[in-house]
């Protein structure tokens, strides 16, 4: 849970490739949205991941009642744009309201090293667009339902999130004309539906099956294309 495209580089290249796959699809975005804003960043996102620094626990975190209590609590909270503690400092984070330029390059530099590892080790490709229901209506008429947001993403606003979606789904179509790969904008096929998910990013059942009918339409329409170009040379 809450691999990044870091985390997805290694894991491709010295697991998953091991399975010989005809098709790699990459869904990637959201989870790069932590660290654009976190301080310090580095391109290896280790400003993120600090391995020396253990992780401040809240208080009464392994209490079962406590969670439950906190879960509750927050469904009344939910949207709210005020300022997070560092888990490992303690510090308040600032949020801002867009991502960083530097973060995005990151972001475009590890979808094109998983598209050339899985190329040469024999994989078509195929790289989908992240649908989400953070709209300002949805956020009005149902606040509870993104009360997870503001601690899952410290560093940005919503409006931060709005726009990191935008441009994260940019640089995933961009990427898939460059190396001409199969391209699933799921992102402009499902909604922002609140009905379809569980929270501000997560599908429910009919969510899922959507996405996944929309993944499977694309790609086996793409992959007829890309087959018969090959075919040709």
């Amino acid at each position: 849970p809450g691999y990044t495209t870091a985390e997805n580089v290694i894991y491709l290249g010295l697991k998953l490739l091991d399975f010989e796959p005809d098709l790699v699809v990459l869904y990637e975005g959201y989870n790069d949205f932590k660290p654009n804003r976190h301080p310090g960043f580095t391109g290896d996102y280790a400003h993120w991941r600090n391995r020396d620094a253990p992780p401040l626990r809240p208080w009464g975190e392994g209490s079962r009642v406590v969670t439950r209590l906190r879960t509750a609590l927050a469904g009344f909270t939910g949207g709210s744009d005020s300022p997070v503690k560092d888990a490992s400092t303690g510090a308040a984070l600032p949020r801002f309201d867009t991502v960083s330029e530097e973060g995005v390059a990151i972001f475009r530099r590890n979808l094109r090293t998983m598209i050339a590892t899985s190329s040469a080790a024999g994989a078509d490709v195929a790289l989908a667009t992240y649908p989400h229901p953070c709209t300002d209506e949805n956020l009005a008429r149902f606040p509870r339902q993104f009360s997870y947001l503001p601690g899952y993403v410290p560093g940005l606003t919503f409006r931060g999130v709005q726009q990191a979606f935008d441009r994260y789904n940019d640089e995933v179509r961009s990427v898939a004309l460059d190396e001409r790969a199969i391209l699933v904008d799921t992102a402009r096929a499902v909604p922002s539906d609140t009905r379809l998910y569980v929270d501000h990013v997560h599908f429910n059942a009919e969510g899922a099956d959507l996405f996944a009918a929309e993944m499977a339409r694309a790609i086996v329409e793409q992959m007829a294309t890309l087959q018969a170009l090959q075919n040709r040379n």
